[in-house]
């Protein structure tokens, strides 16, 4: 779980944009920290969509654990512009898991003014879909 450090929009965002965050919650195995909470957490954007139905797709690159930088590999959230202005609703998928929150109705005519966005202090739920190469 992290938390951005500054927004993200489709509006301005292409794929391999970096972005920053901090980890929301500690990195812990059996019993014990490996990174603590507020720990430097890099990413980039996947993918970047500003027209039609606006998008945008994250995932992490690295985590600063004890001043070193471990490369992770993560699962991706995507986020989805509402396709009525009345709506204004983001949509996450994290891929692997459920959608947590949005709206989606079937036939609806995409809003062309709309962006898809992740705001400051956003928190974000990621999945290691490989194992840290950590050694202790």
């Amino acid at each position: 779980m992290v938390r951005l450090q500054s927004s993200l929009s489709s509006a301005v965002a292409h794929p391999g944009d970096p972005f920053t965050a901090v980890l929301d919650q500690p990195i812990a195995w059996g019993g014990e920290t490996l990174a603590p909470r507020g720990a430097l957490v890099s990413g980039r954007v996947v993918l970047a969509n500003r027209t039609g139905n606006a998008y945008l797709e994250l995932t992490l690159s690295s985590v600063d654990i004890g001043g070193k930088t471990i490369v992770v590999h993560t699962s991706a959230v995507f986020v989805k512009s509402s396709p009525h202005p009345s709506v204004p609703v983001e949509t996450a998928d994290h891929r692997i898991q459920r959608p947590i929150e949005g709206v989606s109705e079937p036939g609806a005519q995409p809003n062309e003014n709309a962006q898809a966005k992740f705001s400051t202090g956003r928190q974000l739920v990621f999945w290691l879909v490989q194992s840290l190469p950590i050694t202790s």
